[in-house]
């Protein structure tokens, strides 16, 4: 039985949260308790917010798939796609409805195994990193050997990335346990800069709960990424020209000309990542010039995956209150498809998407607390201390290079 308000911080988490970003302001009803610092959500609103960020992936997908690997958009104002009474089936959110089927059937302490073996049953992975790790799953390499360079030659690209919005809903307000869930369970079709995605956006859609300025939200989820990664160096790119006063534009054509060619591929992380951030930074929480900047970013980008990850933060932040009501009306709460790419779903898709919001607001009243309060506080630190005494060799597309970051072989 649901109570009326309910916390995490009988798990841990918000109570913890609240204290490290204890000078950010809150966003949307929730409350927070002065003596305690602590913040309370209740049911309603947060799977208010958690349908928010299904929905907004949705519409979002469908607008930025216009462009997707083709020239960005040049209009002054790109208009909304509009839907065909239902959401239809995509890999920027079938990979997590997937997650959640594993969620459900093996607990919240879902391992990268069972992930892939629920990735077998619903025949999951169509494209890039994704169809690879696929492939490899059916030959009988299992995972997290699915995602590692050594197997997969598409690690590096955005595969986990556009995957890991679900685990920043899972874990609101606590950063830490997000990116913790999004690193591991992301070695399924990725690896370093593949997962160094997944933990940012997961971080930043879990910072979105108790933080409504998008620009501290890209700050924090940036410091979940050790400084001596590539993704967290194009961050730190970003954030540095935006707070000396440069425009998105000038930072988007920056960050395609500074890391591009160091990731030759439309798909890459690093750059459709810092796409994201750029577009979240200057979207001001505002759906419509969220989505603006994320079709207008560049050309010959990962538009639908940049437009949907962009618009989960904006959905995590205020709810259903700020996606577009017509294109909301538009799904009829009905997410359908048989088929996706190549291949034939198991079982083909025909559901709910406020059911399927339930199903995941029901799996955050599993115990979490296994992760304690001192992960919680200091993304930074806690990052370092696992990261800083890894070395890794990867190789980038075209040649070999070897660099120290986050993970090791």
């Amino acid at each position: 039985m649901k109570n009326p308000r309910f916390t995490f911080l009988n798990v841990i988490g918000f109570a913890m949260l609240c204290s490290a970003f204890s000078h950010g302001q809150v966003a949307g009803q929730h409350s927070v308790s002065p003596a305690t610092g602590t913040l309370v959500l209740s049911h309603a609103e947060y799977l208010d917010r958690v349908q928010a960020v299904w929905m907004a992936q949705m519409i979002a997908q469908k607008t930025g798939g216009r462009f997707e690997h083709q020239t960005a958009s040049t209009l002054p104002i790109t208009p909304l796609s509009q839907l065909p009474g239902y959401a239809p089936v995509d890999d920027d959110y079938y990979y997590e409805m997937v997650a959640i089927r594993a969620f459900e059937k093996y607990g919240i302490g879902l391992t990268v195994q069972q992930l892939g073996q629920q990735w077998l049953e619903n025949n999951a992975g169509s494209w890039g990193s994704s169809e690879q790790a696929l492939l490899l799953l059916k030959r009988g390499i299992t995972p997290p050997d699915t995602g590692h360079p050594r197997y997969n030659k598409l690690w590096w690209t955005i595969g986990p990335q556009f995957s890991a919005d679900v685990y920043g809903v899972l874990s609101p307000g606590m950063p830490n346990v997000a990116a913790e869930m999004a690193r591991r369970l992301g070695h399924i079709n990725g690896y370093a800069e593949g997962t160094d995605g997944a933990v940012f956006v997961s971080g930043m859609i879990s910072i979105a709960f108790v933080e409504n300025d998008p620009q501290l939200i890209v700050r924090r989820a940036a410091t979940l990424i050790h400084p001596d990664s590539p993704y967290r160096k194009c961050l730190d790119m970003i954030i540095a020209m935006a707070d000396a006063g440069r425009g998105p534009d000038e930072i988007f054509r920056a960050i395609d000309e500074r890391w591009g060619i160091e990731y030759p591929a439309t798909n890459n992380a690093v750059v459709n990542g810092g796409f994201v951030a750029t577009s979240v930074w200057f979207g001001g929480g505002d759906f419509q010039k969220t989505i603006q900047l994320a079709v207008h970013a560049a050309d010959f980008a990962d538009a639908d995956c940049n437009a949907a990850n962009s618009e989960s933060v904006v959905a995590a932040m205020h709810g259903m209150n700020a996606l577009p009501p017509e294109q909301v009306a538009q799904l009829h709460d009905r997410i359908m498809g048989a088929e996706m790419g190549p291949l034939k779903l198991t079982p083909p898709v025909d559901e709910s998407i406020t059911e399927l919001a339930r199903r995941t607001e029901k799996l955050t009243g599993t115990p979490i607390g296994r992760w304690n309060a001192r992960d919680l506080a200091a993304p930074e630190a806690a990052c370092r201390e696992s990261a800083a005494s890894h070395i890794w060799t990867t190789m980038s597309y075209l040649r070999t290079r070897a660099m120290k970051c986050e993970e090791q072989f």
